[in-house]
Formats: C-alpha cells, sequence, structure tokens
C-alpha cells in the first residue's frame, strides 16, 4: 500500500501481517520501553510508538513532525558473512523490484548499509557516519543523516555540495519532515538525472497495482497539487505545458520589453524618493507580480490579494489549504468572466480551449494558474534581489556594471549560476533501483538533484566560487533545470531581471547596503536594506 504522510508526498510501506499484531509480549518490555522515542521529542498528546508502529523504510531516530525511528532489527543465519539476512517480522513483504537489504549487509543507525564482511571500527567523531555498502569493502563518508538542513551547513551550503561532489556517489539525507533525498550534486550527474527516463514525479503510475493510492479520495488541495506541471510526468505533462507554452516563448516575451521596462522606471523613481528603501519589497517583488498579473488577466484592484496567497502557499504556511482554497475559488471566478467577456490575457486564452476540445479540466485549471503565480513570480523576486545583493558586496563587479549597463544580461546569468533561485529540484523518485552519479538509488526512493551543486562544479567552472560578470563559461549553468522540466517562463525571467538592474544601474550609482546580508532566502524574514548615498 502506499501511504500519504503530507500531502504531495508518497512513501511505500510493506504490507503488515498477523505477525506485527503479536509483540506485545511481558518479556520483551524492556526492549519496547528502550525504542521509544524521548519525552522531549514527542509531539504534545501523541502517544509512544513502539517497535510495532514503526515506519520500516525510514531509519534513525526521531528528527522532526514526520517519523524518523530506528530500523527494524536484523538477524543473520546460515552463512559465514551474515548470509540469509532475514527481518523478525516475517509476514512483511517488499514490493516486487525493491533493493532491500542484500546478503550479508545490514542496516546502520543513519541509514545507509554496511557490508558484514568489511567491520572495520570507525573513527569517532562526534556525529553520525553515512556507511556506503561495496561488495569488497566499507567506504566511510562523514555525512550527519539531516546535515543538509542543520543550522551551520544552511550558513554555508556550497561547502556541503562540494563534499557531496566529491564523495563520488549520491549521499542520504532525511529533511524535517522524515523524507529520504539521495544527494546528487556533480554537474554531469544532475545534468542526467534531469533527463533519465527513470526519474520522474508519478510514483503511483510505476508501483505494484497493490500498492496503488488509498482509497480515501484526496482533498481539493491535494488534488490541485498533484495537477500542477513540477508534480507531472509525460503525456500529462506535455499536454498541459503545450496549452500555455506560447505564452512564454521568447517573441511573445521580446513584446512585453518596452512595458517591463517602464513599470521597473516607475519603481526605481519610486524608491530614489525614498532614500532607504527594502529592495524585496520596493524593487524585487512589485515588478514579476505587476507582469504575471498582466499575463494571467487579473485586474489592478485584486492584485494585493494575488500577492497574499502567493506568499502564504510559497511559505508552507498554508497549514489548512485555506488560502489555496481562496485561490481556486478566485480563478474559478475570472474563469466565469472571461467565458462572457474574453480579454487579451492567458486566462481568455485558456478557457476558449473548451470550445476546441481540448480544454483543461478545473482542477489543471487553477494548478497552472498558481503555479504560474509562484514559479514566474517568486523565482523573478529571488534573482533580483540575490542579484543586488551580489554586486553591492563586490564592489568591483558592481562598477563595472555602473560603467556598462549592457552588463545587466551578464550579471543576471551569474547570479543564476552563483546563487540560483532552486536549490534542489521539485521531488523526483526512481521509478525503479537504477545507478547514478557512482552509487545506486534504491526504487521508489527521492532524488535530490542539486542545481547549486552542479552550478558551483569546478569540472565545468573555472573558480567556480568567485562572482564574475565576464565569466566566460556561464553558459553552462543549469539554474532553470534542463529538459522536460526546464523552466516555461525562463526568457520572462531574464528579463524582468535585466530590466530592473538596468534601471537601477543608471538612476541609483550611489545605492549601497546599510546592513550586513549573507543572503536573501524570501519568506525566512529575506529582505536587503538599502539606501542611496551619495555619488
Amino acid at each position: 500500500m502506499v501511504r500519504r504522510r503530507h500531502p504531495g508526498a508518497l512513501g511505500v510501506l510493506p504490507a503488515g501481517g498477523a505477525v506485527d499484531r503479536v509483540r506485545q509480549h511481558r518479556h520483551r518490555r524492556a526492549e519496547r520501553e528502550a525504542r521509544r522515542r524521548p519525552a522531549e521529542l514527542r509531539r504534545a498528546g501523541h502517544r509512544h510508538h513502539v517497535a510495532g508502529r514503526r515506519r520500516p523504510d525510514v531509519p534513525g531516530r526521531r528528527l522532526g513532525p514526520g517519523a524518523v525511528r530506528e530500523p527494524r532489527r536484523v538477524r543473520g543465519g546460515g552463512g559465514p558473512n551474515g548470509g540469509g539476512v532475514r527481518r523478525r517480522r516475517v509476514a512483511d513483504r517488499r514490493p516486487e523490484g525493491h533493493r532491500g537489504l542484500g546478503r550479508g549487509e545490514r542496516p546502520d543507525r543513519a541509514g545507509g548499509l554496511t557490508h558484514d564482511v568489511a567491520r572495520r571500527p570507525v573513527r569517532e567523531t562526534g556525529r553520525r557516519v553515512i556507511r556506503f555498502a561495496r561488495q569488497g569493502g566499507t567506504v566511510i563518508d562523514d555525512f550527519g543523516p539531516t546535515e543538509l538542513w542543520e543550522p551551520a551547513t544552511r550558513r554555508d551550503p556550497h561547502a556541503f555540495y562540494a563534499r557531496v561532489r566529491a564523495a563520488g556517489r549520491p549521499v542520504p539525507q532525511y529533511d524535517p519532515a522524515g523524507n529520504r533525498f539521495w544527494i546528487v550534486a556533480r554537474h554531469a550527474d544532475v545534468l542526467e538525472g534531469l533527463q533519465h527516463p527513470e526519474i520522474g514525479h508519478e510514483l503511483h503510475r510505476h508501483v505494484e497495482p497493490d500498492l496503488s493510492p488509498s482509497a480515501y479520495p484526496p482533498s481539493e488541495t491535494e488534488r490541485i497539487s498533484s495537477r500542477q506541471l513540477i508534480a507531472l510526468d509525460p503525456p500529462d505533462h506535455t499536454r498541459l505545458r503545450r496549452l500555455v507554452s506560447t505564452a512564454f516563448t521568447a517573441r511573445t516575451v521580446a513584446r512585453l520589453e518596452d512595458w517591463i521596462a517602464g513599470v521597473a522606471a516607475e519603481l526605481v523613481t519610486h524608491v530614489r524618493a525614498l532614500g532607504r528603501f527594502d529592495a524585496v519589497t520596493d524593487l524585487a517583488d512589485p515588478l514579476p507580480v505587476n507582469v504575471i498579473a498582466q499575463l494571467v488577466g487579473v485586474p489592478d484592484e485584486d492584485r494585493a490579494r494575488f500577492r497574499d496567497w502567493s506568499a502564504t502557499i510559497v511559505s508552507a504556511s498554508d497549514y489548512d489549504g485555506a488560502a489555496t482554497l481562496a485561490f481556486a475559488d478566485y480563478v474559478d471566478e475570472l474563469a466565469a468572466r472571461r467565458r462572457a467577456d474574453p480579454r487579451d490575457d492567458l486566462i481568455s486564452a485558456l478557457v476558449a480551449q473548451e470550445a476546441q476540445g481540448d480544454a483543461l479540466d478545473r482542477d489543471e485549471l487553477v494548478a497552472m494558474v498558481q503555479l504560474l503565480l509562484i514559479a514566474g513570480q517568486e523565482t523573478t523576486v529571488d534573482v533580483i534581489a540575490n542579484s543586488l545583493r551580489l554586486l553591492l558586496t563586490h564592489p568591483e563587479q558592481w562598477h563595472d556594471l555602473l560603467a556598462d549597463p549592457a552588463l545587466a544580461g551578464a550579471a543576471v546569468e551569474e547570479t543564476l549560476r552563483f546563487r540560483g533561485p532552486v536549490e534542489i529540484v521539485p521531488p523526483r523518485f526512481a521509478f525503479r533501483e537504477l545507478d547514478l552519479a557512482g552509487g545506486t538509488i534504491p526504487a521508489f526512493e527521492r532524488v535530490g538533484l542539486s542545481l547549486w551543486g552542479a552550478n558551483r562544479d569546478p569540472e565545468v567552472f573555472s573558480s567556480p566560487d568567485m562572482f564574475d560578470l565576464h565569466r566566460a563559461d556561464v553558459a553552462g549553468h543549469i539554474a532553470f533545470g534542463y529538459g522536460t522540466h526546464f523552466c516555461l517562463g525562463a526568457s520572462l525571467g531574464r528579463l524582468e531581471a535585466r530590466l530592473m538592474l538596468e534601471a537601477v544601474a543608471r538612476e541609483l550609482p550611489g545605492l549601497e547596503l546599510t546592513a550586513e546580508v549573507d543572503d536573501v532566502r524570501l519568506h525566512h524574514g529575506g529582505a536587503l536594506p538599502l539606501q542611496i548615498g551619495r555619488t
């Protein structure tokens, strides 16, 4: 069966049997007590989870809201090297094709596998050690199981990805919800993963029939999320993308250049009058909000609500789905208006497809507009804000732009490479056990393809940790992805960011930071305080 851990996430669990329900023997009470989570890690009012209720596919102690617990005990027999390893719960069955435990392998507490032939003492480092199984020996890499999400790594994630590239194999990491990702960070490996036919989003199409989604109908928010382009594979992805792609071609976007330049100029004039301002809220945010709302067909008076919905949905604070449902109701209303009174906008074009028999259903229409709102807006805000931050913290590059505003396009591309808007592509699954990046990824598990890691790969970029507008190899970056899921609005986002930087370079040469800012992370208190000094 497949159990939903949270909306949009699938986890494959083997079917349980009678043996699972008969484990409360008195002589094992001490063992069960030892396996219970510490009190400080239990949610308020939440009962103890004993061994009989553990998720078998997620090892390790509980780390956050998603239950991450110790792996099942295994015991070997019948062979000198632990051959014939079997699980205690004999009634459990893995789905066909699931790798499970190989001969002579045993799980370790960090989630890797250790081959019994090569048991060696492990140097104590004060942290857990991930072990990777390989016939003929054990390769040890010093990665904490949740290291990618630790505060120290968040301050310098590129050092982590450099170690992943050096490891020469995918590195398992657990997110705060307890989901395991196999992180890949080399440029060539990420490219391969983005195009791999056995890596995709729609896991339910590839599991065994008895592992099909639950009979419980999905909620409205789950239905909408599941119909977004970034959650689909061909043929549905191909069909839906074709319906909207004409609105984002380079030729169509080029016709918007004069209008977008006018909006950028108005915003720059406004902040110049303020003197001191936040580049996120006063420059980077309003431009893409107005552009995407204009494209979709959102009236001026509704754009503030449009922005609020986007901020709530993207920040993951829409716990009860209220923002998504309110947004869906608004799209229903707007689509009804455009059926009665068509305009020159994307909503009118999409509802017009109904007459041609190639229409989006209601959930697909809402999901499409929601994705355009989020991807077409949030991505550009991130690029504009961080390009200004990087330029102002690299004075030589900033002065080069002031001397030649035509370098704005190069500044956008280097920002995309150096610190792009997407760190890891939306979660994808391995549809079968596959070899990637020098290692093996088990079937049905998440693959974390890191665009940040790929875009700092020294095998592709010279001096990759240097921010340089004059870089000759910048075209090799993949900040907008690659292949089937290449960013639909890449041309539009590049145009908006370039026009904003050109306007700032011409009109605000005395721009300077008023506080030290290491990074601008939207929806995490992200701000970029600036002032206009003397020139």
